[in-house]
């Protein structure tokens, strides 16, 4: 077992610092948490975050009266290393509220992370949370969520944070878990030329993405914290808006199955219902961080970055349609699955008419023709999983 010490201002006492020491050594002799040690509550994930294989457990610990935040990973000692690193990097932006890193132990299989622990939600939540938004004007909270995310994008290329390869769409979006070996091959074909627009938004607009999605956001009163720095990538932050302006469902349900997938009209209403903007706070939004992220640009590049805005948050839609279905796959009684599948569906189809109409990227890069075969095989998806029906 060893301790880390961050930093020399910790505001975690001795006492209190000891108590985590010597109830950390008897986790690692007993392979339990004793939880009469100190108050202790296991904090559930976001309904979307059940959809992922699960890195770390979260708690609120209760030490001699005061709150902390209590992050366990078990094994996973790679994202242990870049989530140290980069919360040391990025806790240095001005204008970024990151929480208090206080101790951390570690052993070869198990470390414990102790924070600040912060009263509020995630941004996730609190979209979904009607009486929240009223309380706390929506807008102001988003630009502060918008600047802290310009701030962080600028700090990255400066602070040279340790990056995971897991960021960033996949080659393909389908996967074997869902689909026959026949139809997997069909999909691969037919994404390919869709593909091919991915390095063109890397090379257009290249840096870092660093897993702001909401769920990675806490809304405190009317001010935002960011945490979980442990996946950072080398992409482009385009990819990143994507997953602050269409990061996931706001709320669960049980969705019905769509009546049809070529009724644009039906689409657009539908996604927007689901979505937590309307089509003009997305326009703004994806305007506000173009301008404040790349202030030397003009129209043309303005133009172009909503164009590759619309190309990443397609891409996006589709791996994370893929990741519902594979969890529905296991569990068809996971309402989160169904509805997290619909979301992302309706979102990818939402986007057809700007694909269509939006560049000459389309013409230089994948024809109308090829999304069009891209389109008919993820409505053919749709229907296998009773998301819609002909």
């Amino acid at each position: 077992m060893s301790l880390v010490e961050l930093k020399n201002d910790s505001i975690l006492s001795d006492i209190n610092s000891q108590i985590v020491k010597n109830w950390f050594a008897d986790y690692l002799a007993t392979g339990e948490f004793d939880q009469t040690k100190f108050e202790l509550e296991e904090i559930n994930r976001d309904e979307e975050d059940k959809l992922i294989p699960t890195r770390a457990f979260y708690f609120k610990a209760t030490i001699n009266d005061v709150e902390y935040f209590v992050k366990t990973f078990h094994q996973r000692q790679n994202f242990v290393e870049s989530e140290l690193i980069n919360n040391n990097v990025f806790d240095r932006c001005e204008g970024v509220r990151i929480p208090t890193l206080h101790q951390v132990l570690k052993s070869d299989s198990f470390s414990l992370l102790v924070y600040d622990y912060i009263k509020g939600q995630t941004l996730q939540s609190y979209l979904s949370d009607t009486e929240a938004t009223m309380e706390n004007s929506k807008d102001d909270i988003m630009l502060t969520v918008l600047n802290q995310s310009i701030a962080l994008s600028l700090c990255a290329e400066k602070g040279n944070p340790k990056t995971i390869n897991l960021a960033g769409p996949a080659k393909t979006p389908f996967s074997t878990h869902i689909l026959n070996t026949d139809f997997y091959k069909k999909s691969m074909e037919v994404y390919e030329p869709f593909a091919m627009l991915k390095p063109t938004i890397e090379d257009s607009f290249p840096g870092y993405i660093l897993d702001r999605h909401p769920r990675n956001m806490i809304v405190s009163n009317s001010d935002v914290f960011q945490t979980d720095f442990e996946i950072v990538g080398l992409s482009s932050p385009i990819f990143e808006l994507t997953k602050m302006l269409r990061g996931g469902v706001t709320k669960t349900y049980k969705p019905a199955a769509l009546s049809s997938l070529d009724n644009e009209e039906l689409i657009q209403k539908s996604f927007l219902e689901l979505n937590a903007f309307t089509a003009e706070e997305e326009n703004a939004y994806v305007d506000y961080y173009f301008f404040n992220r790349y202030p030397e640009y003009g129209s043309k590049e303005r133009d172009l970055f909503h164009y590759l805005y619309t190309v990443a948050a397609a891409h996006s839609h589709l791996n994370l349609m893929n990741r519902a279905l594979v969890a529905k796959k296991a569990d068809p009684d996971l309402n989160i699955a169904s509805s997290s599948a619909m979301y992302h569906l309706l979102g990818y189809l939402s986007l057809q008419a700007n694909i269509y109409n939006g560049s000459e990227l389309l013409n230089k890069v994948v024809s109308r023709d090829q999304i069009h075969e891209l389109n008919l095989v993820t409505k053919e998806i749709a229907i296998n999983f009773n998301l819609a029906y002909e």
